[in-house]
């Protein structure tokens, strides 16, 4: 170890990244919250779910809509840290913390291995910074936020497999499971395969394989079979999904460069678009940093290796390349593919690094001038334009709120480095650091909310969890005339409803990008918000009106007891007026009640059985609005009609079981409200019974006459197993679809 190195310790690393970090999240850390929509609809919601059930196997079920699901499409429930902090903190600041710890974490290790890769100490320390930057745009997102600091974890015991295989195969074993069962598995696969390019580079630069590709192999099988609880019920809701595979692949346009230098363009060119959902941004310096190499070090090998790497993922996104990628196994499913640009960042990252190692040498000095005066000319002019807008509107107090404030520092910044402080490795260093945290640290300004506002304006709809509350057409109806506070005020109440474990009231919406195709359909024929279906989006309000009023049927039988809608809802027999809130303007919120709304248990006195099926679901569901009721069930044939007399009482419910105390003088089917997923298991008097699917989602019964306990639960064990069925498709209850 040279003197360089010691005198420059783990700690004092530490120290600088765990202060430049939490100066960049102080706006969030420090009372405040995410306002972006996803972690509102999402990541708040679901750590209050498991702060709640934290003592229990409730973790693994997602009751945030009126009927419950599985929880395999978030993972948060393999977060280690994150269940350690919900014991003594509140949810909020709990996903705080993990956030801080996440990002430490990736700057620290990160600073580590570029070092122990051969760059300066100050070098590594400005990659360090940029390399945990590389997700900012996601940041509130703990399934993604996590996936840099497992990343560069694995890298750095692949980087040991030689010279300590034990520890380096128990780091790589451990990061890669938590990688697979508590990431996204779209950014999973990406770190697998940047990990094993490395892992590749690294054995044929060092001439040793064995030790190396043997630690990669163990550590690469263990984590993925170590995962496979999360894996397979993941892939088994997925393949019960409606999620439509990909066709297109966003191509890369005239915009792209400049992503590198700019998080948002204040500017779009004329035929182009900006529909990235991970925008390319590394901070302005390490973006100079890297037009740096680019003009200097461009007969560097490694540095030709790295960015064949990096463009890949663009290639891939080229017109015509992009078919041919699109027809691989797998890969329309994965998600967007320009998420695959986080590939290009990790890439790019070293290549920073090249860039700034050739700034502080100081030699042949005009192309880092150029460079110099470029971005802090821009920079400046950037920030020229903020003010004249300002004083031209008459708004010079915000300033301070404008979204290209903090990158135009950044830019300053990258700039001054470049003309004045190139000749002081430490001063440049922390300078190039501090650019890239102000960026986030803009962003954070811009991002936070209030923590009470993450509750939402829940004015339109009742205070008691007892009554469930649909939500129709909003997003449809939105009425582009709001004023900020008015489309504030209209948000709040109807979209961000949704967190229901803040505002203290249940809703048929589902946040689940991989919702089942049932689900997804009952909701779509009602008019749900959240949409996702492509149908919605395209259908004017007075079809999705009209299509509410054929499966009105379906809001007491679900047991609806509110509906709330931006239009009048008028002729409709099961909705009575409740209440008109006024918006703003001619805008209004109405909010109807719902005749005779179901119970949680309550019998079916006629019903006919059928095979399951989502093609017919429709009609199944329309025909469902006159006797008999239809119940898909397998090997079930013909009609069952009783007097409907006894009594249906729930005993108990969680998130995981709900237990129904039934006395009934005959055979009878009952309907109990919660979703008939993989993992459902119905017992009567303890012993198991086959079940059936009543209005397209609702377990359905069938109770023998006499008094019986009857239960339906959701057990991860039952989940496993059908999830197993689902992908040897086999014919079962949800399969084939």
């Amino acid at each position: 170890m040279s003197e360089d190195v010691r005198r420059f310790p783990l700690f004092r690393v530490i120290l600088f990244h765990g202060a430049g970090f939490l100066f960049a999240l102080s706006p969030i850390v420090i009372g405040g919250a995410f306002g972006n929509a996803e972690a509102r609809l999402g990541v708040y919601p679901h750590a209050a779910l498991l702060a709640r059930c934290l003592s229990s196997g409730d973790i693994f079920w997602n009751n945030l809509n009126a009927w419950g699901s599985i929880s395999a499409p978030f993972g948060y429930e393999f977060h280690p840290f994150l269940l350690f902090f919900l014991l003594f903190l509140k949810p909020i600041i709990a996903v705080h913390a993990v956030t801080l710890l996440y990002v430490i974490t990736a700057a620290v290790c990160a600073t580590v291995f570029l070092h122990r890769e051969g760059f300066s100490p100050w070098t590594s320390l400005f990659g360090g910074t940029a390399y945990a930057f590389l997700l900012w745009s996601w940041m509130f997102e703990l399934i993604l936020s996590v996936v840099p600091s497992l990343l560069i974890i694995t890298l750095l015991a692949f980087q040991m497999s030689n010279r300590r295989p034990f520890i380096a195969l128990f780091l790589a074993t451990v990061s890669l499971t938590l990688l697979w069962a508590g990431t996204h598995v779209q950014f999973a696969v990406m770190a697998c395969i940047l990990s094993w390019l490395y892992l590749i580079i690294h054995v044929m630069r060092e001439g040793r394989w064995k030790r190396a590709i043997t630690v990669g192999i163990s550590a690469s099988v263990a984590g993925f079979l170590l995962a496979l609880p999360r894996i397979i019920p993941l892939i088994a809701h997925v393949m019960l999904s409606t999620r439509a595979p990909l066709t297109t692949m966003q191509t890369v346009d005239v915009n792209f460069p400049l992503f590198l230098f700019l998080p948002r363009l204040p500017f779009v060119f004329p035929g182009s678009h900006l529909s990235y959902q991970l925008v390319p941004h590394m901070g302005a310096f390490a973006g100079a940093c890297i037009l740096l190499a680019l003009t200097r070090l461009r007969r560097l090998r490694v540095l030709r290796v790295l960015l064949g790497i990096a463009l890949v993922p663009l290639a891939l996104s080229l017109p015509g390349v992009s078919s041919m990628a699109l027809a691989l196994p797998f890969v329309p499913l994965l998600g967007p593919p320009e998420r695959w640009l986080f590939v290009s960042m990790v890439a790019l990252i070293p290549v920073a690094c090249f860039g700034f190692d050739t700034l502080l040498q100081g030699s042949k000095r005009g192309v880092a001038r150029v460079i110099g005066w470029l971005f802090a000319g821009g920079g400046i002019a950037l920030l020229c334009a903020i003010v004249f807008k300002a004083a031209a509107t008459g708004h010079l107090s915000g300033i301070p709120g404008s979204r290209l404030l903090f990158p135009s520092l950044s830019l300053v910044l990258a700039g001054v480095v470049f003309l004045r402080f190139h000749s002081r490795p430490a001063l440049a260093a922390v300078l190039g650091a501090l650019s890239v945290l102000l960026t986030l640290f803009g962003m954070t300004l811009e991002w936070r909310i209030p923590v009470q506002a993450l509750r939402g304006t829940p004015l339109f709809v009742p205070s008691s969890a007892e009554e469930i509350s649909h939500v129709f057409a909003a997003r449809a109806s939105l009425p582009p005339s709001l004023s900020r506070s008015g489309h504030k005020l209209y948000e709040d109440s109807l979209f961000y409803a949704n967190v229901n474990l803040f505002s203290g009231f249940a809703l048929t919406a589902a946040n689940d990008p991989t919702l089942p195709a049932r689900t997804q359909m009952v909701l779509d024929l009602l008019g749900a918000e959240p949409p996702t279906s492509p149908l919605y989006a395209t259908d004017t309000t007075d079809v999705l009106i009209g299509r509410l009023r054929s499966y009105e049927h379906l809001l007491p039988a679900l047991g609806v007891h509110w509906v709330l809608s931006p239009v009048p809802l008028t002729g409709f027999r099961t909705l009575v007026l409740a209440q008109v809130h006024p918006v703003e303007g001619d805008t209004k919120m109405y909010r109807y009640a719902v005749r005779d709304p179901k119970p949680l248990a309550y019998v079916l006195p006629s019903v006919s059985l059928a095979e399951p099926g989502v093609d017919d679901l429709p009609d199944r569901l329309k025909a469902s609005a006159r006797r008999p009721v239809i119940v898909e069930c397998r090997d079930c044939r013909g009609e069952v009609t009783s007097s409907g007399r006894g009594t249906f009482t729930v005993r108990a419910e969680t998130a995981s079981q709900v237990l129904v105390d039934v006395t009934t003088p005959e055979a009878q089917w009952m309907a109990v409200r919660r979703i008939a997923l993989p993992g459902t298991e119905v017992t009567v008097d303890g012993q198991p019974v086959s079940f059936g699917i009543v209005y397209g989602v609702l377990v359905a019964v069938n109770v023998p006459p006499g008094r019986h306990t009857v239960t339906v639960s959701h057990s991860y064990k039952t989940l496993l197993k059908d999830s197993l069925k689902i992908l040897r498709k086999e014919r079962c209850l949800w399969f084939p679809v």
